[in-house]
């Protein structure tokens, strides 16, 4: 195993890796979205949400916006630089290709169907 000089800061980018911090942040938004969809109440409902309830649903929304902008980013840089290392080029291309594409393009177009409302 390489020695990266981690040190007590084991769960950093340059020690574990874009991979498992992905998992975790897809796990951290399916959480998060059951959660809001429990705690806040249907747009067509009379029912307000306290107010508490709703800055802490924003609050969690920025953060995880906030590591997606920075996780997402730096996976895709780790893996189209494992591209020369990869024993099928072509394949793995196209899977990175793939990959690239739907994760720049997801979050776009829910924007744009956030905005279109």
């Amino acid at each position: 195993m390489i020695d990266r000089g981690c040190g007590t800061m084991r769960l950093s980018l340059a020690c574990v890796g874009t991979g498992k911090h992905l998992h975790i942040l897809l796990f951290a938004w399916v959480v998060f979205l059951l959660l809001a969809a429990w705690a806040v109440p249907p747009l067509d409902s009379h029912l307000q949400p306290p107010s508490l309830v709703g800055w802490t649903v924003i609050a969690f929304m920025v953060l995880l916006a906030l590591l997606s902008a920075i996780i997402v980013p730096a996976y895709l840089y780790q893996s189209w630089l494992k591209l020369p290392t990869a024993p099928n080029k072509l394949v793995y291309g196209l899977w990175i290709a793939f990959e690239t594409l739907l994760l720049i393009a997801v979050p776009v177009w829910l924007f744009v169907l956030l905005l279109s409302k």
